[in-house]
């Protein structure tokens, strides 16, 4: 056993040394990279705790509404990610779109707005299409971002019941289209409100974004079929337009205000 001892040590010294020039050579938060003609930024690598300090019961103190609405947004094990990896910079356009996909879903839904507009009116299955057609001939894994994913993200180190200080709507409406600013309803041209501390925008608000996740779907003839939604959109209020707010749909529907963006992580990583 004394002879494998500086063996072990040497290895673990080569695995502390790789680690440290992975983290060296890792981009800094918030670097923006073209891939695709599209922009994406640099999430890091890091853990945290998926879901709110207080569950349901924080989010009625704060907000209103009935807890039970929120019991699943109780926090959940701790999540480390090794890696980091590129995010969207914002949900996919229509522009996007339709240089990738030459369709135009959204006009099934009767969704207003120009060309700069999250492409909405999108199945899971079609978001997913246009990850891995998008991927093609390119490094690393497009997809869509899991749950965890999206929320590490969409928190950029916070904790709080915001990615941002206080719990008012007139600071919420510095970052997010939603109710209390958009009274229509209507979704709008992506890149206008102010990013997260990780450069993302629009995680909240505007569109629903589409996660790989499979959830049991709550609404009628519930257990059927259906996929994670995060961030809200521009008909709701405060309560759903947060970090931690879950919400599903049946994997092929369409609707007017959802939406998605997109990760690319390194080829070896799992999903």
């Amino acid at each position: 056993m004394k002879r494998l001892a500086p063996v072990c040590i040497l290895l673990l010294a080569a695995l502390a040394g790789a680690q440290e020039k992975d983290a060296a050579a890792a981009p800094e938060p918030g670097t923006v990279k073209v891939i695709q003609d599209m922009e994406f930024v640099w999430v890091p690598a890091g853990a945290f705790t998926p879901g709110l300090e207080g569950g349901g019961v924080a989010v009625k103190d704060a907000l209103g509404g009935r807890e039970e609405w929120f019991n699943d947004e109780a926090p959940r094990p701790e999540v480390t990610f090794e890696r980091g990896f590129w995010m969207s910079r914002t949900e996919v356009t229509r522009t996007q779109w339709r240089r990738i996909m030459n369709s135009e879903p959204w006009l099934d839904t009767g969704a207003g707005g120009g060309q700069e507009v999250p492409a909405t009116g999108v199945t899971w299955q079609d978001a997913a299409t246009f990850a891995k057609t998008l991927g093609k001939n390119a490094e690393g894994v497009f997809r869509l971002p899991t749950e965890n994913e999206w929320e590490y993200a969409c928190r950029a180190g916070t904790a709080g019941l915001f990615p941002f200080e206080g719990t008012d709507a007139n600071v919420l409406a510095a970052h997010a289209w939603f109710r209390g600013n958009t009274p229509d309803g209507l979704i709008q041209d992506v890149g206008q409100k102010t990013p997260n501390a990780w450069g993302l925008l629009d995680m909240l608000g505007n569109a629903w974004e589409w996660c790989a996740d499979e959830r049991v779907s709550a609404g009628k003839g519930g257990g059927e079929p259906a996929r994670a939604l995060r961030g809200g959109a521009a008909n709701q209020t405060a309560l759903l337009t947060r970090p931690t707010a879950r919400a599903a749909l049946p994997a092929d529907q369409r609707g007017p205000r959802v939406g998605f963006r997109i990760v690319c992580a390194p080829a070896d990583a799992a999903e």
